[in-house]
Parts: structure tokens; sequence; C-alpha cells
């Protein structure tokens, strides 16, 4: 019998702690939702080294096969050591591991945004070449309550508002995110039962990027009930009434949700 085997058996007489059943059921179900929708068989996880996306990694990886690959974004110094972090971590698990390198010194414009695209440019051409039909990303309920609130501050309609989907089709590849109900804090506390480390990217520190302010605006509306649990359920609602009218864009109503935009635009200011 096979570990995941072992394990899929302990899942199912309740030998696993609660805290990481409900976790490994999560890994599980959204493989399954997106396996009908896959037109190339393998799975595979995209790893940074940070506590989501190597939790993402340990997750997956402990019920399914998978790969994983880490974009080395040469935008700090320390990204080719993150990188060669991931494949030791990989390679200790028998994990096949694959290091891509984007050069962005020629990037203009918005360098964070552009290191994204090029992160999905490159990985999703790297899936289409091993035979790899779904993608897994580490973002968690915290980071859908980050964007939505970036994107209220930038009065985002009904669409922006939704939040970020948990699957969706880009270049070929079917890219899907089994942790958006979950949090940060879950996903570390997993990975610290299991005496796993991981790095800690030094932008996360870094004010000047809008996803920082937006989590440095949760901490302050925390007082008020509004946390992670709550933005991510108005997302989720957001989403249902999106779909319910198609193309209907602009929605003033919901700038009332923490105050109205201006609001949130003061709290993300420098």
């Amino acid at each position: 019998m096979t570990e995941a085997k072992r394990l899929r058996a302990a899942l199912l007489r309740g030998d696993v702690p609660p805290e990481d059943g409900l976790l490994l059921w999560a890994a599980d179900a959204a493989v399954e939702t997106v396996r009908t929708r896959m037109t190339a068989p393998r799975l595979a996880v995209a790893v940074s080294g940070g506590s989501d996306s190597l939790a993402t990694l340990v997750l997956l990886s402990a019920l399914h096969p998978v790969e994983a690959v880490t974009v080395d974004h040469g935008l700090r110094p320390e990204s080719a050591d993150e990188a060669a972090f991931v494949a030791r971590f990989c390679a200790a698990r028998g994990i096949a591991h694959s290091t891509l390198r984007w050069d962005g010194s020629g990037a203009q414009g918005n360098l964070m945004d552009a290191a994204r695209r090029a992160r999905f440019r490159l990985i999703g051409a790297w899936a289409q070449a091993r035979g790899i039909g779904a993608v897994a990303l580490g973002h968690t309920g915290d980071d859908q309550a980050e964007t939505f609130l970036m994107r209220l501050a930038r009065e985002a309609g009904l669409e922006g508002l939704s939040g970020m989907r948990e699957s969706f089709e880009s270049g070929g590849v079917l890219w899907f995110r089994p942790f958006l109900s979950q949090t940060r804090a879950e996903l570390r506390d997993h990975l610290q039962r299991q005496g796993i480390g991981w790095i800690e990217d030094p932008s996360n520190a870094n004010e000047r990027f809008d996803r920082v302010k937006a989590r440095k605006a949760l901490k302050v509306l925390a007082p008020l009930g509004i946390g992670v649990e709550t933005l991510n359920a108005v997302a989720q609602n957001i989403a249902m009434t999106e779909g319910a009218v198609g193309g209907q864009k602009e929605a003033p109503p919901l700038a009332i949700i923490l105050g109205g935009a201006l609001g949130i635009s003061l709290l993300l200011s420098p």
C-alpha cells in the first residue's frame, strides 16, 4: 500500500488530527473538482518557498503525484537561494522540481505586475511541454481579503469585487487555488506541526506594495469585526450577484460595505 493510500485510509478512519484532516480533504476535493476539466493528466504546484505555496505542495503531494515548479525572477539577491531551497525540499521528498528563470531587467512600468505575468507565462509553457493539465497556486483566504480591499480602493465593480477565482483557464492550462477558503495561519500551523520551515519574503514587509498596505488595513478593521472570513464571505456574495446580473459591472451600493472606497483608499495610502 502506498503512503497516499495509507493516508486516505487513516482519513476515512478518523485517525488524522481534525485540523490536518480538514486541509487534506480540501486539497483532495479541489483536485477532484478540476480533474474533469484537465486536458492532460498530471498536476503541478507553483512553489516560491513561502509558507502558503509550500503548504499547498505538502498537502497535495500527500494524496496525489505532483511536480513542483519555481520561478527565479531575479528581482532580489535572495531569489536564487530561495529556488535552491525549494529544489532541496522537493529532492528530499522525491518530488520532481523545475526552476524557471526570468530576466526582468528590461521590464517597464509596474515591475510586480510584470513579474506576475512572466510567472504565468513561463509556468504555463513549462506545464504544456510536460503534459501537465493543472497547476495549483498557493493563495489563501488572506490573499482573497487583501485583494478585495485593493480592488475596493480602486472603485472596482462587481467583477473586480468578486475576488480571485478558485479555478480558471489560461494559456492552455487549468490553474486552481485549493485553499482560498482557508487562512494563512491554518496552512502555517500545518507546516509547524510537520516540523517544516519556510522562507519569509522580505517584500512582505515593504509598505511600498499595495498588498502589504492591505494587510495592515485588515488589522485596523479587525475591531469592527471586518476580517478575512468576513471579506471572503462578501466576495463570495458579490460573485454570486455578478453571475446573476451578467454584464453589469458597476455596483455603487457596494461602496458602502466598508465605509466607501475613499475610506479604504485612505487606509491603503502611505
